[in-house]
């Protein structure tokens, strides 16, 4: 029995590049993972793609990207969302003939239709890929774009 796996967001590039007329947004937790060897293996030109990491957003970095001794306790999901959503008309003006947003940071999700409604953009995340994979395996089609 062959079992299909989607490990990143990343493998949605090529079908939203596709179908986008402008470059194609990456939101990730932090802008420097997404380097050369990551983009070359996912099939991606630096050039087609403005990346946006959130390390520098207090919030975010306190909750997620902090030693588990030094993360926040709880999670504040107002000021999350505020921290994820605001970042996109940013990147928006750092490229305005962006497209369409892929979120590549795992705990974003929540957060695609809030970024979705601010953008106006197409936003596409892991659950839309294993949305895709099990229609291509005849378990039906999810799409939240």
């Amino acid at each position: 029995m062959s079992v299909a796996v989607i490990a990143s967001a990343l493998s949605l590039y090529r079908v939203v590049r596709a179908a986008t007329a402008g470059r194609v947004g990456i939101s990730n937790a932090s802008r420097a993972v997404i380097g050369t060897r990551i983009l070359s293996a996912a099939g991606i030109r630096r050039a087609d793609v403005v990346i946006e990491g959130m390390e520098q957003d207090a919030v975010f970095a306190a909750t997620f990207m902090a030693p588990r001794a030094w993360q926040l306790r709880g999670l504040d999901s107002a000021a999350m969302t505020h921290a994820v959503v605001v970042r996109a008309p940013a990147l928006q003006i750092e490229a305005r003939d962006m497209r369409a947003i892929l979120i590549e940071c795992g705990n974003f999700p929540p957060y695609a239709t809030a970024v979705r409604a601010l953008t106006g953009l197409h936003v596409y995340d892991l659950a839309d890929a294993a949305g895709w994979l099990m229609a291509a395996q005849g378990g039906g089609m999810r799409s939240r774009s």
